[in-house]
């Protein structure tokens, strides 16, 4: 069979603008739809052999029951068809950035990561309520606009596409065979059941959710590898490299979160989606607590404890100066000198003295 040709300019109400952009599942148009006088849009499929046209039947059956979700954080799908040979998806339009993209040109703060962070798994938790998962949680599968708003895409969609030519590129988009039928993602966020083909549950979207949040609050992939059988094993069996040595100013309780995220044996893993939301929740609203209350973070116990014993050290030089004086001028002195460091022992376990230098 021969590949279709480029997308006419006009497919019915739609009136095909600008690429916007193109991969190996197809191009994305932006258009207009002339009947409602809004932007949306386009993304038309391959068809380019038997097998192809089989994968794009599936995707657009599950496409119809993406369309059936309705959360703010999910990119709706308008419409679904076939045009010359070419499946297409109308979906909403957003004048936006992804997250790989962002993440390419500046690290964001921990507020903004968390930020992103309980809408998205807000979003997988609405889509697991719904018997769906989306088996390609991925950076470049989350857009956010200028307001912050975050948006996840492609549900429905990664789920059967035909795996890239191209297999030495290892962000690239692969297929695993497994019992219930093809499961694809994407290589450095698939769960270690996902590369392994066994059959799915919301535990692969969280662990790839752990993944993605890894990479927002690092700027690296905690999986990447030079190869590609190094990426599956290091996926397998292997820890990526703690949050705080590469990141020190991620908050414990967050940390605690990815770790739990990425835990290979889903069955210790976050159970749901709405749990890692929840938990995710508690800690933005606590850091926002702590900000508006000015609260200035106290210094870490092993500095106190350096600069208590510079204070007691000053404090005991001075007075054992002055005892030793006494010493040499009068033999009373003595006393004085062993009262002085009892004193000073005695102040030493005063926490009200070090309170105003803590």
């Amino acid at each position: 069979m021969q590949p279709p040709g480029p997308p006419p300019p006009e497919l019915g109400a739609y009136r095909l603008l600008t690429l916007l952009g193109k991969g190996g599942m197809g191009e994305v148009y932006l258009a207009l739809d002339t009947r409602l006088e809004r932007k949306v849009a386009i993304k038309f499929l391959s068809a380019s052999s038997r097998d192809d046209e089989r994968a794009a039947k599936r995707l657009l059956r599950e496409a119809q029951a993406a369309a059936t979700l309705d959360h703010p954080n999910i990119c709706a799908i308008y419409e679904i068809g076939e045009q010359d040979g070419r499946s297409f998806i109308v979906m909403q339009y957003i004048d936006g950035e992804t997250l790989a993209d962002i993440l390419k040109r500046k690290r964001l703060d921990v507020q903004e990561v968390l930020g992103a962070a309980v809408q998205i798994a807000d979003a997988l938790a609405d889509a697991h309520a719904h018997h769906m998962i989306h088996r390609d949680i991925k950076p470049a599968n989350i857009i956010i606009d200028s307001r912050g708003q975050a948006k996840v895409l492609d549900f429905g969609l990664a789920k059967r596409l035909p795996a890239p030519t191209r297999d030495d590129d290892d962000a690239a988009t692969v297929s695993v065979l497994s019992t219930p039928g093809i499961v694809v993602g994407t290589m450095p966020y698939m769960s270690p059941e996902q590369v392994r083909g066994e059959t799915l549950d919301a535990g692969t979207d969280i662990f790839s959710f752990g993944v993605m949040l890894y990479e927002a609050l690092t700027g690296q992939q905690p999986f990447s590898r030079r190869s590609t059988p190094e990426i599956l094993s290091a996926i397998l069996t292997h820890d990526p490299p703690p949050l705080s040595a590469i990141a020190p100013d991620t908050p414990p309780a967050l940390q605690r979160i990815v770790e739990r995220c990425l835990v290979k044996d889903r069955a210790r893993r976050y159970q749901t989606a709405a749990e890692v939301r929840d938990d995710l929740r508690v800690l933005q609203g606590s850091l926002r607590d702590s900000q508006a209350s000015g609260a200035i973070p106290r210094r870490p116990p092993l500095l106190k404890r350096r600069w208590r014993s510079a204070v007691l050290g000053l404090l005991l030089a001075v007075l054992v100066a002055g005892g030793g004086g006494w010493l040499y001028w009068r033999a009373a002195g003595r006393s004085w000198a062993r009262e002085s460091i009892r004193q000073v022992e005695a102040i030493s376990q005063r926490e009200d003295f070090f309170a105003a230098y803590d």
